[in-house]
């Protein structure tokens, strides 16, 4: 077991519209994964993923900057080169609780 893997995800030259649904599709996909992290947060917990919550507007912002690139290469008539690739680690497991107790702490502190 290596202590790190790192696997492409995304690899070459794309056109603004493939580019656009590409990059789109993925950063849309990861802002449901952690609105449905928070909504069940609050359902089980009844508290706010912190973690969720503080990453939605950080992929907001990537795909603000992402329609803007696009739009720089429709206007200039130009290709994009993407990649992406994705590094894999290992650390302790913890419990869902400890992540609860974890994320509310974190919540405490940033309101002090």
């Amino acid at each position: 077991m290596t202590s790190t893997n790192n696997i492409k995800l995304i690899e070459g030259n794309f056109n603004p519209d493939e580019a656009k649904e590409v990059l789109l599709s993925l950063f849309n996909h990861k802002i449901q994964f952690h609105e449905a992290k928070n909504f069940s947060s609050e359902i089980r917990f009844g508290v706010e993923d912190t973690v969720a919550k503080k990453r939605v507007p950080e992929l907001k912002e990537g795909i603000r900057q992402i329609i803007n690139l696009i739009e720089e290469a429709e206007h200039e008539e130009l290709d994009l080169v993407i990649r992406s690739s994705i590094s894999i680690g290992f650390k302790q497991k913890s419990t869902e609780s400890e992540n609860h107790i974890a994320s509310n702490t974190a919540s405490l502190n940033q309101t002090v």
